[in-house]
């Protein structure tokens, strides 16, 4: 209903899914189990956020945790792929 309402378009309510035992860190930042038991992660600016949550969840501290993401090159103006620390909660640890 509240999709019907607002619509499924970018900055608009959407239908994200069915999870259970969902970690909210920040705005667009959570993690947990599926229904149906499985690990997912939905981290912004993340590119992989189910493995972060994998590592996350397996007790892995957050400062530890790299993941390869696209960065911003300004001299070529288009993104790169490089490896940095995962930016997690609105924290940069990196």
């Amino acid at each position: 209903m509240v999709e019907d309402i607002l619509g499924d378009t970018p900055g608009f309510c959407h239908f994200d899914g069915i999870y259970r035992d969902v970690i909210h860190l920040a705005n667009k930042q959570y993690y947990g189990y599926t229904v149906d038991g499985k690990i997912f992660g939905k981290l912004a600016g993340i590119i992989n956020g189910t493995k972060v949550a994998e590592q996350l969840l397996s007790g892995v501290p957050e400062d530890k945790i790299f993941i390869t993401n696209y960065v911003w090159n300004k001299s070529i103006k288009n993104y790169v792929l490089a490896e940095t620390k995962a930016k997690i909660g609105g924290r940069n640890d990196g």
